[in-house]
């Protein structure tokens, strides 16, 4: 199946019929990278994860069935419900995923981390 092109990779929807029900979702997979800005080497990456208010870690929400498109294209108001909602599942999912990363300058509970101990005495050289 060829994308269309205007489709984005790692975000999708979700289509399923669990015990004579129609539901729908949609989801995002993406990571964030770090790399060295001079040698573009990549030095650490993390997966996205969606935040603690969230059942589960995977980047997911359910939509209502309508979204479901029965064709590849969506229409205009479908897609505006897919991006309103991974509009705000990526909210949610962006700074979880840079928190543990440690890139956000806080601790997991939240907090600030602990300040820096100061710096020890500059060590002088020995008089002659």
């Amino acid at each position: 199946m060829t994308p269309a092109p205007d489709a984005l990779p790692g975000f999708g929807i979700w289509h399923y019929t669990p015990l004579n029900s129609e539901a729908c979702g949609v989801f995002a997979s993406y990571a964030i990278v770090l790399v060295d800005a001079k040698t573009l080497k990549p030095h650490w990456a993390a997966l996205g994860i969606a935040s603690p208010v969230h059942p589960t870690r995977v980047i997911y929400r359910d939509v209502p069935a309508a979204t479901c498109p029965a064709k590849p294209e969506l229409s205009p108001d479908q897609a505006a419900t897919v991006k309103q909602a991974l509009d705000e599942e990526l909210a949610d999912s962006i700074p979880e995923t840079m928190l543990h990363m440690a890139l956000t300058g806080m601790m997991g509970s939240g907090d600030p981390p602990p300040a820096p101990s100061p710096p020890a005495s500059p060590v002088q050289a020995p008089s002659r």
